[in-house]
């Protein structure tokens, strides 16, 4: 995933509008969508929107899973930005659910 020098909206937005466009290509480009699902989320932790950076992480990581497989190293650090989402959340049981998955990858 891309390092993210800037947290603010306009880094949001433009992942956001990344996404929008990928997801209307024919066919479905799922690994670009993947990528550009997880950038969007690790910006809208950076931005201060955690809440919101659940849904597309997950949907990340559940293509990431499907295309690569579960010890690809995109699975890896997807995983990983959810489980510290969830402990920031108090969400104990989905980390410590996706933490069984990181275990299993060593």
């Amino acid at each position: 995933m891309v390092q993210l020098e800037r947290h603010d909206a306009a880094s949001v937005t433009s992942f956001e509008q990344s996404l929008a466009i990928l997801e209307k290509v024919k066919p479905p480009v799922g690994l670009r969508i993947a990528k550009v699902q997880g950038e969007l989320g690790q910006a809208l932790i950076l931005a201060g929107k955690p809440t919101e950076a659940e849904v597309p992480l997950a949907k990340a990581l559940a293509e990431f899973r499907r295309l690569r497989g579960d010890s690809s190293v995109e699975v890896h650090k997807t995983a990983a930005l959810l489980v510290g989402l969830y402990q920031a959340q108090g969400n104990t049981r989905s980390a410590e659910a996706l933490k069984g998955l990181l275990d299993s990858e060593k």
